[in-house]
């Protein structure tokens, strides 16, 4: 129950991830080459994207237009910055510049459409939308505007990412981990604890990286292997105020990406050394 407040609370703008956070960095996302990291600052109950360099150096502001911004995702080549956004009085897919200049939306329906990641050759995006009732998952094709439905489900489906392979989508349903061919058929269950959320990919596409409350409540960030065997728990948190979320392996294997309560921060994956990036919103 309090997983699913929690998103319902972040969908609308706000970080209360236990009721007294209201300013926070969060979705942090790696730049293919791990150079970069796009992420979200939320502040007075606003959320607006950011990019800095990978030692926390440098921090841009791309957004600033008034409206809520979530969930950026670089594309490929690094140029630019997938994001969703309610600019436009509704929950739209964005594409804009990695500097933040010429935005542009790819996603008009009236139903709400988030979550957007991109194909490994960066012609496509997938990302969830409940415009026929309940979220699934679809894929634009950028060059033709072609919208095609990939999941048919009753529960809600989010939170989709592309395989570096190309082949398979991971995403969640009804908090658990699935992966699913992109040509569709039947989706393959990860996980079964049913707090699972915010799957990503290694950059070998081996491995999913999410976050989940399975143990004693507390979100922690797991590691599974694409065929559910494997699982691994990759941080420790001692209480709420501590927990992690967003959790992704950099494009050399050495480093995890994630936030840890209103920061973010990186942790090597074989010393256990930590790096808080940025510190929280004041």
């Amino acid at each position: 129950m309090k997983l699913r407040l929690f998103y319902s609370i972040l969908q609308v703008g706000f970080i209360l991830a236990n009721c007294t956070y209201v300013n926070a960095q969060t979705e942090p996302n790696w730049s293919l080459d791990s150079r970069q990291i796009a992420f979200v600052i939320y502040k007075n109950d606003h959320s607006d994207i950011y990019t800095m360099k990978a030692d926390g150096t440098e921090v841009k502001r791309l957004t600033s237009d008034g409206s809520n911004e979530w969930f950026p995702r670089w594309s490929p080549d690094g140029r630019r910055v997938l994001f969703w956004s309610d600019r436009g009085g509704n929950s739209d897919i964005y594409v804009m510049n990695a500097d933040g200049s010429s935005v542009k939306r790819l996603t008009s329906d009236k139903a709400k459409d988030r979550y957007g990641s991109w194909s490994p050759d960066g012609n496509k995006i997938v990302f969830n939308s409940d415009r026929n009732g309940v979220d699934n998952i679809f894929i634009l094709d950028l060059k033709t505007d072609e919208v095609t439905q990939l999941t048919f489900n009753e529960k809600r489906c989010s939170f989709p990412n592309w395989s570096p392979d190309g082949d398979l989508i991971v995403y969640r349903m009804d908090y658990n981990i699935y992966t699913i061919s992109v040509a569709g058929g039947k989706p393959n269950q990860l996980t079964t604890d049913g707090s699972s959320s915010a799957p990503y990919w290694s950059p070998d596409g081996l491995v999913i990286t999410y976050y989940s409350s399975k143990n004693g409540g507390v979100s922690q960030i797991y590691s599974i292997d694409k065929d559910g065997n494997n699982e691994e728990q990759l941080t420790s948190s001692n209480s709420e105020n501590d927990e992690c979320y967003y959790g992704q392996i950099s494009s050399d294997g050495n480093w995890l990406l994630y936030r840890r309560g209103v920061s973010i921060e990186k942790k090597h994956m074989k010393s256990g050394k930590t790096i808080k990036l940025i510190e929280e919103s004041k």
